[in-house]
């Protein structure tokens, strides 16, 4: 049920996908990627997915982060005003695009974790 509703909102059909344009280039949603965002029951993270595309679309930052396994990957964050909450959503670059992997409710408080590595875009008409 919460992988059937997280695909609906994003507009994608049983495998398959959808392309977002952001700032700073296309990014790709795959029915396959979005399982992971639901398998985590605890963090009942579909309650989110209406958050995903506006912070695809128009973030109010864009940080590229290196991982330990030698990959970078870009963070998008958006923070929402009037809330006390912010989404991550991270992308990843596979095989010359970048595929939509993760997306991460936090506090305002609590994102400052994620703003790691070289910033690569920030919206100050956003900034609070």
């Amino acid at each position: 049920m919460e992988f059937e509703l997280i695909n609906q909102i994003l507009g994608i059909e049983n495998d398959g996908y959808v392309a977002y344009k952001t700032p700073v280039g296309i990014v790709f949603i795959t029915d396959a990627n979005l399982r992971h965002v639901v398998e985590n029951r605890g963090d009942r993270r579909e309650r989110y997915a209406k958050f995903i595309i506006p912070t695809l679309v128009s973030p109010t930052e864009i940080w590229q982060t290196a991982y330990d396994d030698g990959s970078y990957r870009r963070r998008y964050i958006k923070v929402f005003k009037g809330s006390k909450y912010a989404i991550a959503v991270i992308v990843m670059k596979v095989e010359g695009y970048f595929l939509f992997t993760n997306m991460l409710p936090r506090s305002l408080k609590k994102m400052n974790k994620l703003r790691s590595g070289d910033l690569i875009m920030k919206n100050f008409n956003e900034c609070e």
